[in-house]
């Protein structure tokens, strides 16, 4: 999969405006993907309400995270935690370290309100 299929993916996938509605402080992170097959950079920005994510770096970006599209992926559908990762060196982060939370929530919760609601009725 190349850069651009990935990034893509996680901008229908998690980078829908709706998702950022709750994040009431401005905030950008720069994301590399640094697979050696299908790695580059994005940016998430949050100002002033508005959510932009663009395949591109970040020059104020209040965070710089940089980890393999896989582990992305499993932090984003809660399969590992970023915390964990980080503390084990698995994801490289420079910055305001809320800020990376912050964000990467607001694309988990984005996930979320797209699945499909289960049905809490019994048959009646």
């Amino acid at each position: 999969m190349t850069f651009e299929e990935r990034f893509a993916f996680l901008k229908r996938t998690y980078g829908d405006e709706k998702n950022f509605a709750g994040i009431d402080t401005d905030l950008a992170a720069e994301i590399t993907l640094t697979d050696e097959e299908g790695g580059g950079t994005f940016y998430i920005e949050h100002k002033n309400g508005k959510t932009s994510m663009e395949p591109y770096d970040y020059r104020d970006a209040s965070v710089r995270i940089r980890l393999p599209y896989g582990l992305l992926l499993d932090i984003l559908e809660d399969r590992k935690s970023a915390v964990a990762e980080f503390m084990a060196s698995n994801v490289d982060a420079e910055g305001e370290p809320g800020d990376a939370l912050a964000l990467l929530g607001a694309m988990r919760a984005g996930k979320e309100q797209k699945a499909p609601k289960k049905s809490t009725r019994s048959g009646t």
